[in-house]
């Protein structure tokens, strides 16, 4: 459907979804395998996606697969199937983001720009934030790619994440509901310095929005907002960083 990036950079795309997202997330198989990305690990994170779900070209599609799973395993399923990646860099995506024409270029384009400016690994993604104190909602300044024309140095990113193979490959166990992003990136990965890039090649779901999203929820607010505090006061406030 789509043809590959090169092959000086090999990229998988790992998107992972649950039952009350099939409706949305079936939508997305086809807009990613029209990237030019050399894997698409599409993540069922119910076991119960329809098969006629699936279009007769991304079954025919040699980059598409799909990974069925019959336990609810929490978010930190994705750096778990990160490691069965082929890529050189791995895309973690959300549920709820579809790419348009030119997305992931846009994406290696600005962890390039990032590697460039630090001289090593970096991770970036679509928004993120800087960090300034406690509480999370209320003391960090937020970023989204749509609005900014040059990368960004930030905290955490989200949303959609890209960087290489070689930050993952850590333990997971522990790692909470709706903190996998700052589990990697606060308590893991704490020194790889992170950026929001610049692009506009991309759009939100209405479900990104819906009373079920996590950030919604109360108890995962302040689960949220527990961990960020935790390793705020580890990492960040006594060095007094922003990211």
């Amino acid at each position: 459907m789509g043809g590959k990036m090169t092959k000086e950079h090999k990229i998988s795309v790992i998107m992972m979804t649950h039952e009350s997202r099939y409706s949305t997330a079936r939508e997305l198989i086809d807009p990613w395998l029209l990237q030019p990305i050399d894997e698409f690990i599409f993540v069922d994170g119910s076991g119960k996606f329809p098969d006629n779900w699936i279009s007769p070209e991304a079954k025919l599609d040699r980059r598409f697969n799909i990974i069925r799973i019959y336990k609810d395993f929490g978010t930190k399923t994705d750096y778990a199937i990160a490691l069965l990646t082929s890529g050189d860099f791995v895309c973690l995506a959300d549920d709820d983001v579809h790419p348009l024409p030119g997305f992931t270029e846009d994406l290696l384009n600005g962890y390039l720009e990032g590697k460039r400016i630090t001289g090593g690994r970096v991770i970036v993604g679509i928004i993120g934030r800087t960090f300034h104190g406690t509480p999370y909602w209320g003391n960090t300044k937020f970023y989204r790619s749509s609005q900014v024309k040059e990368i960004v140095r930030t905290g955490f990113v989200g949303c959609v994440y890209f960087t290489e193979r070689a930050e993952f490959g850590f333990d997971i166990r522990g790692c909470p509901r709706n903190c996998d992003d700052l589990w990697w990136q606060m308590k893991v990965r704490h020194a790889t310095p992170k950026f929001v890039v610049p692009t506009v090649k991309y759009r939100n779901l209405p479900c990104a929005g819906d009373k079920g999203a996590m950030y919604k929820d109360k108890d995962l607010r302040a689960q949220r907002e527990k961990f960020y505090k935790e390793y705020y006061d580890l990492y960040y406030k006594p060095l007094g960083r922003i990211y």
